[in-house]
C-alpha cells in the first residue's frame, strides 16, 4: 500500500486555544468558495504605490474580513460571531497558515493546476 506525505499530517493542529481541523471534502468546497471572492479584493494593489497600499489596507480588511471569518468558522468548526469575539489578528492568521499545511493546500492545487491549464491554457 503507498502512502504519501499527506497521509502523515495530523487531523487537527491546536493553535493559540483553537483547534484547526482537517477539512471534509464539502468544507473545501466551502473554503474555495470564500477564497475566491478574496483576489478581486486585492486586484486594484497591483498598480498601486507603497502609500496607496498602506492607504488601502483598512478597506481591504474591512471588505474581506467576513470571507476569512467564514474560512476560520469552517477551519475550527467555531460560529463566526463567537470567533469574532475570541480570536485576535495574530491568532487567525496563524489559524489559516495552520489550515493551509494542515490540508496540504500546496499539494492540493498540485493537482489542481493540470487541470486548470489543460481548460484555460496561458496565452504566450
Amino acid at each position: 500500500m503507498e502512502t504519501s506525505v499527506a497521509d502523515s499530517f495530523p487531523a487537527s493542529i491546536e493553535v493559540d486555544g483553537f483547534t484547526v481541523h482537517k477539512l471534509k471534502l464539502s468544507e473545501y468546497a466551502q473554503v474555495f468558495d470564500k477564497l475566491q471572492n478574496i483576489p478581486s479584493l486585492l486586484a486594484p494593489l497591483s498598480t498601486s504605490t507603497n502609500d496607496q497600499i498602506m492607504l488601502a489596507i483598512p478597506g481591504i480588511v474591512a471588505k474581506s474580513l467576513p470571507e476569512v471569518l467564514a474560512i476560520l468558522a469552517i477551519a475550527v468548526r467555531i460560529p463566526m460571531e463567537e470567533l469574532d469575539e475570541k480570536m485576535d489578528m495574530k491568532t487567525a492568521v496563524r489559524c489559516m497558515k495552520a489550515m493551509f499545511e494542515v490540508n496540504d493546500f500546496l499539494g492540493v492545487w498540485e493537482e489542481i493546476r493540470p487541470l486548470v491549464e489543460s481548460v484555460n491554457p496561458a496565452k504566450k
